[in-house]
């Protein structure tokens, strides 16, 4: 019984020593933009994501970006929204999606000051039928390692928050 614990043990030991050697985690920035600050209420709202490795060394991400639903379990979401209509109530994510677990070929090395970005339609995600100011901001982030892997990076870091303008067509 003793021996079945030893290497448990020691193993939790071992992430204590390597932890407590860790000065600072490689870091990531994740940016909103769009192109207009004000949109008519059945317009495409184009989300212009972009992630931005800040650390001074090269770190695998997941650069899948699939948008997903806040509630949805860690391992499926990459890339999600937080939007508040103009009465401040949190926005649902409307689409029903099923997606699969990143796969090796998701993760791709990202240098020292590189970004990567992407677009996404969130109007085919959330109800903008309001008119008003709707504050929105985005999350991305990653709980995966993949297997004989170095340097991913695994976290969740939100954009500043972006204001847009629906009104009426």
């Amino acid at each position: 019984m003793k021996i079945k614990f030893l290497p448990s043990i020691l193993f939790q030991i071992l992430i204590l020593i390597t932890l407590n050697g860790c000065t600072e985690a490689p870091t990531m920035t994740v940016n909103l933009a769009f192109e207009s600050n004000k949109y008519e209420s059945q317009e495409s709202i184009i989300a212009n994501v972009s992630v931005t490795n800040v650390s001074d060394m090269a770190l695998v991400i997941n650069s899948r970006f699939n948008p997903n639903d806040p509630v949805m379990p860690e391992i499926m979401r990459d890339i999600t929204f937080l939007v508040r209509d103009p009465q401040g109530k949190e926005l649902d994510f409307l689409a029903k999606i099923n997606p699969a677990v990143s796969k090796l070929e998701d993760f791709i090395l990202l240098a020292p000051g590189e970004q990567l970005s992407t677009s996404i339609d969130i109007s085919r995600y959330y109800d903008f039928s309001s008119s008003g100011e709707y504050e929105i901001s985005v999350s991305y982030q990653n709980t995966l390692i993949p297997d004989n892997m170095d340097n991913v990076w695994v976290g969740n870091v939100q954009s500043e928050l972006v204001i847009l303008e629906i009104v009426e067509n």
